[in-house]
């Protein structure tokens, strides 16, 4: 018998579709209240945290996708309990291996070369500056660049430089990810 999956997905479309696609696959698709032994978990959910800590308090195996699934985004999802991450270059056959509980690597392809890099590569970086890490740490509490300009007394362009800079210390594709991996360094918190 197939473990009992729950899926934590903000579009309900979609959720119904991967609801419909595990069950002709044998998978129980049950709700998240109700103990699955596998969360499914959509690294764009704006319960990714939540999904996270409730998987590792209850020893449930977490599964991470989504597109596009870039490597500090998995470094972030690994660090906080995911155990599985599934990139949009894995074989459904992957996806399938990680909801039945088999023995999997957290990572596969070229996803795991990607997050050996940026990991090779932070340990290289140089300190963010002061205003870089409060521009950071604006960004990871909701504020936009023009909220960061305001807040700092800077000009819009000269908050976007700051952001970019970071951006590229960190080994970041996005402000999302960079916000993500000042947190893993303890840049915020």
């Amino acid at each position: 018998m197939s473990p009992r999956v729950g899926v934590v997905e903000d579009h309900a479309m979609i959720r119904a579709g991967l609801a419909a696609l595990l069950q002709d696959h044998g998978f129980a698709v049950v709700p998240l209240d109700s103990s699955p032994e596998v969360l499914l978990v959509d690294w764009t959910s704006k319960d990714l945290d939540a999904s996270l800590r409730s998987a590792a308090k209850r020893a449930t195996r977490c599964v991470v996708y989504g597109r596009p699934m870039t490597a500090g985004l998995a470094i972030y999802a690994l660090d906080h309990g995911a155990d599985v991450i599934i990139s949009d270059s894995d074989p459904f056959e992957r996806v399938l291996a990680a909801l039945r509980l088999e023995e999997l690597p957290p990572l596969a392809g070229e996803l795991a070369t990607e997050v050996l890099e940026v990991l090779m590569r932070r340990q290289r970086l140089p300190s963010l500056s002061p205003r870089e890490v409060q521009t950071i740490r604006l960004l990871d509490q909701g504020a936009d660049l023009d909220d960061v300009a305001m807040t700092l007394g800077i000009k819009s362009l000269t908050a976007r430089n700051h952001s970019q800079r970071a951006q590229r210390k960190l080994g970041a594709h996005s402000q999302h990810e960079a916000v993500l991996a000042a947190r893993q360094l303890g840049y915020v918190g």
